[in-house]
């Protein structure tokens, strides 16, 4: 009893990158300037097979059963969003904390 697996398997990266420059209003002074970056890394695997399904172990059942679950571009977006937001709201506050 055997079975051949086909493998298929879909990646990407995505990174963010945010300038924050604060600048005082009335003396048009740069106070602070940073950039912060960050990254998102995508992979999914699935599979298909040939030939007798009872070679197949649960971890190839696994990948025969997903489908590709692609994040949209929103879901991209808004998590790479919240891993920079603490970053520049610290900044934020430490520089304007007078």
């Amino acid at each position: 009893m055997y079975a051949t697996l086909d493998i298929q398997k879909q990646s990407f990266n995505a990174r963010a990158q945010m300038d924050v420059n604060i600048v005082d209003v009335s003396s048009r002074r740069n106070i602070a300037y940073n950039s912060y970056t960050d990254n998102y890394n995508w992979v999914e695997e699935k599979a298909t097979f040939t030939g007798d399904r009872r070679a197949l172990n649960d971890n190839d059942w696994i990948l025969v059963d997903n489908n590709f679950n692609n994040p949209t571009r929103e879901d991209i977006l808004n998590r790479l969003y919240r891993n920079i937001y603490p970053q520049v709201k610290n900044r934020i506050s430490n520089e304007a904390d007078w």
